[in-house]
C-alpha cells in the first residue's frame, strides 16, 4: 500500500512539473525586440537630464537628454518590464511597468522625478506597434511594403550607415567611422569589444563607468560606435 501511494505521488509530481514547463514555453510573444522610450520630468514639470534609466530584466540602459527623453532598444521581446534609475553614482528606486501585451513592440513611459526624495514614479504608460526602421508604416494585410525584402531586413544601408539601435533622430552611425573611434578611444582599455550595445547604453557608459568618464566622445562618435558594435546584425 505504501509503495502504491508513493508511486502515485511521484506520478502526480511529474505531471505538475510537466505542466509548469509546458506553460512556461507556450508564451504568445512574437520574439520581436521591444523598444522602450519615455520622458522624465520633475515635480515642477521641468525636464530631467543625465538620469540613467535601466531595464531591470536585461540591464540595458540609456541616459536622458536635455528634454528628459530616453530610448532603449532591448533586442529581445519583453513580456514584463521594470525600470530602475541612477543619478550620478546614486542608485534610485525601481518601478514596475507590468505585463506587456503580446502584440506590443513598443512601450512609451511618462515618469516623474521627485528630486527631494530621489524617487521616480510612473505617470503614464502606452503600448504600441513599432514601425519599421525606415519609418514606413507596416502594411496591415501582411503584404511587404514596396522595396522591402521579405526574408531579411537589415538596419544598415550598403555603406554601413544606420539610424537604428537607439540612435537619436537626426543622427546616423557608420561602421567604418565607428571602428576608427573604437581604435582611438576604446581599444586601449577594453580587452574585447562590447558588442550589441545601444546608443543610450554607450552614452551612459561615458557618464557612469569610472575609467570612461575622462574620455571625450561626441554624439556623432557615439552613433558611429553604436554602428560598429552592432555590425554583426547586418
Amino acid at each position: 500500500m505504501k509503495l502504491r501511494i508513493l508511486a502515485n505521488l511521484v506520478g502526480f509530481s511529474l505531471v505538475v512539473v510537466s505542466t509548469i514547463v509546458v506553460g512556461c514555453g507556450s508564451g504568445s510573444g512574437s520574439g520581436d525586440p521591444t523598444f522602450v522610450e519615455g520622458t522624465v520630468v520633475d515635480t515642477k514639470q521641468q525636464a530631467v537630464s543625465d538620469l540613467g534609466v535601466f531595464i531591470y530584466e536585461t540591464y540595458e540602459n540609456s541616459l536622458t537628454d536635455e528634454q528628459g527623453s530616453f530610448s532603449i532598444s532591448s533586442y529581445k521581446h519583453l513580456s514584463t518590464l521594470s525600470l530602475f534609475f541612477q543619478q550620478g553614482d546614486t542608485n534610485l528606486n525601481k518601478v514596475d511597468i507590468g505585463h506587456i501585451p503580446a502584440d506590443a513592440l513598443s512601450v512609451k513611459v511618462g515618469l516623474s522625478y521627485d528630486r527631494s526624495k530621489n524617487i521616480v514614479a510612473v505617470s503614464s504608460v502606452e503600448f504600441g506597434t513599432a514601425p519599421p526602421p525606415d519609418g514606413t508604416p507596416a502594411p496591415t494585410d501582411g503584404t511587404p511594403a514596396p522595396g522591402d525584402t521579405p526574408t531579411h531586413s537589415s538596419p544598415f544601408d550598403e555603406n554601413g550607415n544606420t539610424s537604428g539601435f537607439g540612435i537619436p533622430s537626426g543622427l546616423s552611425g557608420n561602421i567604418s567611422a565607428g571602428q576608427r573611434t573604437w581604435g582611438a578611444k576604446c581599444a586601449g582599455c577594453h580587452a574585447r569589444e562590447k558588442s550589441g550595445r545601444s546608443y543610450g547604453a554607450i552614452k551612459s557608459s561615458f557618464k557612469t563607468v569610472p575609467i570612461m568618464r575622462g574620455v571625450s566622445c561626441s554624439n556623432q562618435e557615439i552613433a558611429n560606435l553604436t554602428a560598429f558594435l552592432n555590425r554583426g546584425r547586418r
